[in-house]
């Protein structure tokens, strides 16, 4: 490179954090082309500031560009399994591991948020769903109680994207299942969604948004 500046570029979307995502899609809306698009995927999911990139020689742009070529196309949502566990800092979060046990708040929580900006509530959603492991035995676990606030939403923006990805994936699949009027049979389910038209089709709306969005 003919920067001094080791330049760290994402391979794949474990390697991009739900902050530099929707920062990325924002800063993307209306789509640029060509190198534009470029320029500023390189801002954005490298985190280098525009003068900076503007130094980086032209063959050196092409080389990040074929590596991030990948991460500029709309996902293949069979590319993405839930990941039931991962790791943020010093703390290990688990997703819901019983969503028949969901909580009148936290529900309430979900279908609400499902009312806004697909991007701006995609953190609080993850928040939701994965929450700190207290207690763990092989693969079982058990997460800390449901306590929304600011700062557990904010740790989320670090949330690699493949786990963001597997859980909207998990649940677009499982509001199909509902919305056929079928009983799912994998972990995870929750009748109570099933009995809840209106938050049922509300998320599955929220979902249409995200996978709509990434595919601009």
């Amino acid at each position: 490179m003919s920067t001094r500046k080791r330049i760290q570029v994402p391979e794949s979307m474990a390697d991009v954090t739900v902050g530099k995502y929707i920062q990325l899609v924002k800063a993307n809306d209306p789509p640029k082309e060509g190198m534009e698009a470029v320029r500023l995927g390189i801002e954005i999911l490298c985190g280098l500031p525009r003068p900076m990139v503007q130094r980086i020689a032209f063959a050196d742009i092409a080389k990040i560009a074929r590596i991030m070529g990948k991460l500029i196309q709309p996902p293949k949502m069979d590319e993405y399994p839930l990941v039931p566990r991962f790791t943020l800092g010093n703390v290990e979060y688990g997703f819901v591991p019983d969503w028949s046990e969901l909580s009148l708040g936290e529900f309430v929580d979900l279908e609400e948020a499902c009312k806004g900006d697909v991007w701006e509530h995609l953190p609080e959603i993850l928040a939701i769903m994965y929450r700190p492991i207290v207690t763990s035995m092989g693969p079982l676990y058990e997460i800390a109680p449901y306590k929304p606030s600011p700062g557990q939403r904010d740790k989320m923006l670090e949330c690699p994207m493949n786990v963001a990805l597997g859980a909207m994936v998990f649940f677009y699949n499982t509001g199909k299942v509902f919305g056929r009027g079928t009983e799912p049979s994998s972990q995870g389910s929750n009748p109570r969604w099933a009995q809840s038209g209106g938050g049922i089709r509300l998320f599955m709306d929220w979902l249409k948004g995200i996978f709509s969005a990434l595919k601009r």
